[in-house]
């Protein structure tokens, strides 16, 4: 019986650690390792930073940015299915890989679910807020690293932030 107690310890100790504790997603060093089980089949990688995170650090406080965290994990987790890995990378930056999926019309499908889910807003005890989120993925065949994958779907988010922030600069010009 101790025996068992102990390995079930041990057990919840590794699942602990395996997770953000925040947001309860996977952490940086559990999607590494959980990626190497899936990197010869078809994936797609899903990168995702929050837009408008800092405004909400800023003026509500780092408790609520932390609410605002705990949401969109929550958020990111109902449009993801169970046996996608979904990870807290950084402050407000998260990767989502797809397994068995190396879709781009998949791929595209979800990550306008994923910013619909995000823009959506967020009841605080002080305000309502809304974050948006720019998202980039790269596909897969199978064989790639995480790592290059990654490389190119952050590349694709920033892009997609950079010409948001110049298209509303576009149409006065015009």
């Amino acid at each position: 019986m101790l025996l068992r107690r102990s390995k079930a310890g041990i057990q919840g100790l590794k699942e602990s650690a395996d997770l953000d504790p925040l947001t309860g997603l996977l952490n940086r060093r559990a999607l590494d390792e959980r990626f190497k089980r899936h990197s010869g089949s078809p994936l797609t990688v899903v990168a995702l930073d929050l837009d408008s995170f800092k405004a909400v650090n800023d003026a509500h406080g780092h408790a609520a940015g932390d609410e605002v965290l705990r949401v969109c994990a929550d958020r990111l987790r109902h449009e993801c299915r169970e046996s996608d890995l979904i990870a807290r990378v950084g402050g407000d930056e998260f990767v989502i890989v797809l397994t068995g999926a190396a879709d781009a019309q998949v791929a595209r499908r979800l990550c306008a679910r994923l910013a619909q889910a995000l823009r959506e807003p967020i009841a605080l005890p002080t305000a309502h807020v809304q974050v948006g989120a720019s998202i980039g993925f790269q596909t897969s065949a199978g064989g790639a690293a995480l790592q290059g994958l990654l490389a190119s779907a952050d590349a694709v988010s920033y892009h997609e932030k950079a010409a948001r922030k110049a298209a509303p600069e576009a149409l006065m010009g015009n």
